[in-house]
């Protein structure tokens, strides 16, 4: 970045270049600090992170409105992933209605119990021997934001 620079510096201050001079007076302005430039840098990285996770969280609440299989897949992949742990009960919100009747069928044969709650239409607990474990997509947002929050 260095030799970019000192090329740029030489390039830009000969004596017979005074239109070049003043623009590398601004541009020097702009980048003789660099920890602001990649102060900016990442500014800027975080803001398209930010923007690309509302837009991402956005579309994925609109099709989960719109279509329910989206969270029965997302349930029985979940499970078939976590056999291990011995899930006991799927806890699911009582707003997604046609999913209940689909979701309770399939978790009967595989010896899972369907509980309804009252939450959001996107809430999802899975019971186990290990614990209770939130995988509604507004938690897993939540924790993928504060993944990025952390580079």
């Amino acid at each position: 970045m260095f030799e970019l620079w000192e090329a740029l510096q030489s390039m830009y201050l000969k004596k017979d270049v005074t239109n070049k001079k003043f623009l590398f007076t601004m541009f020097n302005f702009s980048m003789i600090n660099m920890k602001k430039v990649s102060g900016q840098l990442n500014e800027s990285q975080n803001k398209t992170y930010q923007i690309g996770l509302e837009v991402a969280s956005k579309i994925l609440r609109h099709e989960i409105n719109q279509d329910h299989t989206i969270l029965k897949h997302m349930i029985l992949d979940e499970i078939d992933s976590r056999k291990s742990q011995n899930i006991r009960m799927v806890e699911i919100s009582e707003k997604a209605e046609s999913l209940i009747f689909d979701l309770k069928n399939e978790l009967e044969l595989k010896g899972l119990t369907l509980q309804i709650t009252n939450d959001e239409i996107d809430h999802i607990v899975f019971e186990s021997d290990t614990g209770n474990y939130d995988l509604s997509i507004s938690t897993q947002l939540k924790n993928i934001k504060r993944l990025f929050n952390t580079l």
